[in-house]
């Protein structure tokens, strides 16, 4: 399977069990490090990383984009949380994901993602926990929120009963 199908089948898989998200279950760890784990081993070097990115980029479809974002914020904290040994490859995995977050930002306009998608795009920045790249996703945010009222889709959704 090309590595642009996977990405797209990340992110529809992603936004298809919400229940993965937020939450720290055994379980679902492991569902999820069994589906994604070849493909985060597919990434294993520098070359790889940047061949798939260059691909990404190249072909501008958001469902990609966040579907790369998601493989590298989301997939490595699920695959590695249980291993402290493994932080440095979570860290690799995120710098990636920091750096698409702005390409992506810098690529389409505020008003093409949906609520979820933008909260997922944010995520890496937050994972920093570097105050200026928290800070900027504050402000994007608010952006983002006063986007979203002017074109009266903004609402507050709740995602599920049992977070």
């Amino acid at each position: 399977m090309q590595m642009t199908s996977k990405l797209m089948d990340i992110y529809e898989d992603w936004m298809a069990h919400r229940e993965w998200w937020f939450r720290c279950v055994p379980e679902v760890d492991a569902l999820i490090t069994k589906k994604y784990q070849p493909v985060l081993d597919s990434l294993t070097n520098t070359a790889n990383m940047e061949a798939v990115l260059d691909l990404v980029r190249t072909t501008r479809d958001l469902r990609l984009d966040m579907g790369w974002i998601i493989l590298c914020d989301q997939i490595p904290r699920h695959t590695y949380r249980t291993h402290p040994a493994k932080a440095s490859i979570i860290s690799l995995y995120l710098a990636y994901a920091v750096e698409h977050v702005d390409f992506v930002i810098d690529t389409y306009s505020l008003d093409k993602f949906t609520g979820i998608d933008w909260g997922f795009l944010m995520l890496p920045w937050r994972h920093t926990n570097e105050f200026g790249l928290v800070m900027s996703a504050m402000q994007l945010t608010w952006r983002k929120i006063h986007i979203e009222k002017q074109l009266g889709r903004f609402a507050v959704v709740k995602i599920s009963s049992h977070f």
